[in-house]
């Protein structure tokens, strides 16, 4: 894999349709799975929703599961999101209350600092800060986040 980011139309184009793919509810911040079980772990859309505990236990969970050398690809909400700063405060910059339909959902936002220092551990980092456009309950949406890559 190169450095470029790895995107949802990216992982569509993957040929993984004949795959044999197994899935599991679970916490985050607690797999039931062994160290060094996955090549990868994509993760879009979710780590941001939690706290910032249970966020660096999901870090420190995906290096566990990981083999050496896994990718790791995911997004976080960026502190620069239009929902940054709305709703509850309960916690330095994680928010209760401030995006649609996710009301009672915990929302951690980053800036890159932060991101770079919850990322220690992990290698080839590559981080791009995006802006997402879509549509949700027939509403027009926006979401700026950062896409990252890294190695385990």
């Amino acid at each position: 894999m190169t450095d470029e980011i790895l995107t949802i139309e990216s992982i569509r184009a993957l040929d993984i349709a004949d795959s044999e793919l197994e899935t599991d509810i679970c916490d985050m911040s607690e797999l039931p799975y062994s160290n060094a079980t996955f090549d990868a772990v994509i993760c879009y859309s979710a780590l941001h929703h939690q706290c910032l505990v249970k966020l660096k236990n999901t870090l420190a969970e995906v290096k566990r599961v990981c083999k050496k050398g896994a990718i790791f690809s995911f997004d976080i909400l960026s502190r620069n999101d239009d929902t940054c700063g709305i709703g509850t405060e309960i916690e330095p910059f994680t928010y209760i209350g401030g995006r649609t339909d996710e009301e009672n959902v915990p929302h951690h936002y980053v800036d890159e600092a932060e991101l770079r220092e919850l990322l220690e551990g992990f290698n080839h980092i590559h981080i791009e800060e995006v802006n997402y456009k879509y549509v949700l309950n027939s509403q027009n949406m926006a979401s700026t986040a950062f896409c990252v890559n890294a190695k385990v």
